[in-house]
């Protein structure tokens, strides 16, 4: 997958978790809403005299209750980071090396490092952004389809090398993403 999906489809998801944290908020909103003004009252700065409150809590608040609230801006990360780490260093510093894109970073020890890490930041230090970045991590590997490439997943179980891509250049691997965009339906609809 390329750049939109593994952002847009990451954001999604993080985006219906993040709606699934605060459990019957619309209930509860839904009820504040319909509550009747005070009797024999005006309109007051707490209501618009149609029922509605202003006083009723807002998804932000609800959240802060609840003491969590996502920062996309770290599952935007975490979503990115794969690559971020192992193009530059696969494809391009160490080409003659590893002639690959998909090395340290799409392992599952990589996973299980950033979990040990938003762990620490959760329970120590009661911060949930490198919790957002494992979970950015995850669906990364997971839309990658890591397990299909079981020598570069399970590193270094399975051993201490990767799949190398014999011949490959930036050129033909940047031409080899385009064509994979426009012929297969897998990578067009998922950017799409």
């Amino acid at each position: 997958m390329l750049i939109m999906a593994h952002t847009g489809i990451t954001l999604g998801l993080a985006y219906i978790l993040d709606l699934a944290v605060t459990p019957n908020f619309n209930k509860r909103v839904g009820r504040a809403n319909r509550e009747p003004p005070e009797q024999g009252h005006a309109a007051t700065p707490a209501s618009n005299g149609a029922g509605f409150s202003r006083t009723s809590p807002s998804l932000d608040e609800a959240r802060h209750r609840v003491g969590f609230h996502v920062d996309y801006r770290f599952i935007l990360l975490g979503a990115l980071l794969p690559d971020l780490v192992d193009k530059p260093i696969g494809n391009f510093f160490f080409r003659e090396i590893f002639n690959n894109g998909r090395i340290f970073s799409h392992t599952l020890l990589f996973l299980i490092l950033c979990v040990l890490i938003a762990t620490y930041f959760l329970l120590g230090k009661k911060q949930y952004w490198a919790l957002f970045v494992a979970f950015g991590v995850l669906v990364h590997l997971l839309l990658d389809g890591m397990w299909y490439e079981p020598l570069t997943f399970y590193w270094p179980f399975l051993g201490w090398s990767f799949y190398k891509y014999d011949g490959m250049t930036p050129g033909p691997w940047v031409q080899r993403m385009l064509l994979d965009l426009f012929t297969k339906p897998v990578i067009y609809v998922s950017e799409i």
